[in-house]
């Protein structure tokens, strides 16, 4: 919200998304998803809630150009589990990212903002949205072949048009391990195993490591 409301001062008027329940399954997200895009003439989907200073992730959008885009003001292609715009992206056809905001360790009792990687984000985005609109270019959504949507309504037993197909579901979750953290399932060589002082192994995903 700091980080909007930052754009915002500077003078800049994209349209904007406020979501709720996020962490709780993308609940607001899902909800307006089920909607057509309020924006006629939006280029792309830009989302501030990444940890780290200059990842860009993409999750199931594989637009080649549009990766290139982003990475062209500073960003460099960073792996993610799920989050808001991947509800949004799909359901309206939209390119979208989701940018550094300077997180470290979130999630946990230690978790921290970096502010200088938080402002270096906003300077960038300045910077991106800075452009005369005619002069962005828009960016459709193109389905990675290794969708994440795909694998989810596979693990909980439905297909394409919603169908459920029941064992096939279950079938899929016994291939899977929960990660020890945030407890979503993800296959086994998604996971890193961790020995701790207690000598047990745990399971951590890479955006929970």
């Amino acid at each position: 919200v700091f980080a909007i409301l930052r754009v915002v001062q500077a003078g800049l008027r994209p349209h904007i998304i406020f979501t709720t329940d996020e962490e709780k399954g993308c609940l607001g997200a899902e909800k307006l998803s089920s909607l057509d895009c309020p924006f006629d003439d939006l280029r792309y989907i830009i989302e501030l809630d990444r940890r780290g200073a200059d990842d860009c992730v993409f999750y199931d959008c594989d637009n080649k150009d549009f990766i290139k885009y982003v990475e062209g003001f500073g960003f460099v292609e960073a792996w993610g589990s799920f989050t808001d715009i991947c509800c949004l992206m799909p359901a309206w056809g939209i390119a979208g990212v989701n940018l550094s905001v300077g997180y470290r360790d979130e999630h946990s009792q230690y978790e921290t903002l970096w502010v200088s990687h938080l402002l270096n984000t906003i300077d960038k985005v300045i910077k991106m949205l800075s452009v005369e609109v005619e002069d962005i270019p828009q960016f459709e959504y193109i389905e990675s072949k290794w969708s994440y949507n795909k694998f989810w309504n596979a693990a909980y037993g439905y297909d394409d048009w919603g169908n459920s197909y029941g064992s096939c579901g279950n079938a899929l979750f016994a291939s899977t391990h929960l990660c020890d953290h945030c407890e979503r399932h993800f296959l086994w060589e998604e996971l890193i195993p961790v020995f701790g002082l207690d000598k047990k192994t745990k399971y951590y995903c890479c955006d929970c490591i």
